[in-house]
């Protein structure tokens, strides 16, 4: 398997260099490669049994747990045995934010990427076609 780092390298091939390979990495491939990392990350992270702690044991541990999760490890509460909350790094909250961001600032730079090539395309429709082919039809 490929390592998350290397998964886009500096011999990318992109379109701006007409498939071939050009040295240069493209904005979207670090966004990937950032991505990848996180998510190997993730996978990584390994929750064992002494991470699990009941919802009535936390306020008695509050501070431990705390310390420990700022340690790097996570822990889930459990409330009548089931999960109910996770306790987690706030530099580590900000940062699955920060990615939350990004892809979706990422999927709308698609959408519009997508939308430029329908028009180069030729692929339009004018108002009223696409009124008409969004217009809610009366079924009983």
């Amino acid at each position: 398997m490929m390592p998350a780092d290397s998964f886009f390298d500096e011999t990318s091939r992109h379109p701006d260099c007409g498939g071939r390979e050009c040295g240069e990495l493209t904005d979207f491939n670090n966004y990937v490669n950032k991505y990848i990392k996180a998510f190997v990350e993730f996978l990584t992270m390994s929750i064992t049994a002494k991470d699990i702690v009941p919802l009535n044991q936390v306020r008695a541990r509050l501070t431990e747990l705390a310390e420990e999760v700022r340690a790097g490890n996570e822990k889930i509460i459990t409330r009548n045995g089931e999960s109910y909350v996770a306790l987690i790094d706030a530099r580590r909250l900000d940062h699955y934010h920060r990615l939350e961001r990004e892809h979706i600032h990422l999927t709308l730079l698609e959408e519009a990427s997508r939308g430029w090539d329908d028009i180069e395309a030729g692929q339009l429709l004018s108002v009223a076609e696409l009124r008409a082919k969004y217009k809610k039809t009366d079924t009983p």
